[in-house]
């Protein structure tokens, strides 16, 4: 998978959390950190973080 397919998958909700382990968290934020500043990539990571885990958090009740 490209990075910019990982992004867009990871934005848009589609990952699937049995598949992203740390190593994919780890690669996720390179490949923000080499398509935006410093600052947008942690402002876009963040919020798709925090997407990702409230979705799985509201899955699991």
């Amino acid at each position: 998978m490209t990075g910019d397919e990982l992004i867009k998958q990871f934005e848009n909700g589609t990952t699937p959390a049995a598949t992203f382990h740390h190593a994919d968290h780890v690669r996720l934020a390179f490949e923000y950190l080499c398509r935006y500043s410093a600052l947008e990539a942690l402002q876009r990571f963040t919020a798709a973080l925090q997407r990702f885990a409230a979705a799985r958090q509201s899955s699991a009740l």
